[in-house]
């Protein structure tokens, strides 16, 4: 579980790192948690891992003490493996330090989390994904899509849906 401090914005932490009132960068994380946690990315240097003096708590087994940093450098928001044992992970490719923006996946152990704006001052953003099941994770276009299947499935009718492969 990611810890409270993750997901919080401090009352201080209105602005951008650069004193405006523009959106800030944020990770939403989508697993292993089905809560769609945000973390934003208001201070200089934030520390991910399982240790207790880590900004965002990421507990499990394959997460280290110290698994990696974000770090403000001008505009960019750089991660960078602490050295773990199971890596940092850009869009899937194994990173010791990249710059990271919107949209972008990351992976920290077990962890994935995508990369998103946000407003300092908004409420959380309604997640991402939402995770329906054990390894099924579906997004706004798929909400509707389920419900209406969900009345469908109320009832009687034989029912089809059919979709591209790859497609759940």
């Amino acid at each position: 579980m990611v810890s409270r401090a993750a997901h919080t914005t401090m009352s201080s932490q209105k602005t951008a790192p650069d004193g405006s009132n523009q959106a800030v960068l944020a990770v939403r994380w989508v697993f292993p948690t089905s809560r769609g946690t945000l973390t934003r990315l208001a201070d200089e240097r934030i520390l991910l891992g399982r240790d207790d003096d880590c900004q965002v708590k990421l507990l499990g087994k394959e997460a280290s003490r110290h698994h990696a940093e974000i770090r403000r450098d001008g505009p960019l928001y750089i991660l960078k493996d602490l050295g773990s044992r199971n890596g940092v992970f850009v869009n899937g490719a194994q990173v010791s330090e990249a710059p990271i923006s919107p949209g972008q996946v990351l992976r920290l152990g077990e962890w994935i989390g995508v990369a998103i704006q946000v407003s300092p001052e908004a409420a959380d953003p309604e997640p991402v994904f939402d995770l329906l099941a054990a390894n099924l994770a579906g997004g706004p276009v798929l909400r509707p899509i389920l419900e209406q299947a969900k009345k469908a499935a109320s009832s009687d009718l034989p029912t089809v849906i059919l979709g591209e492969t790859g497609t759940v």
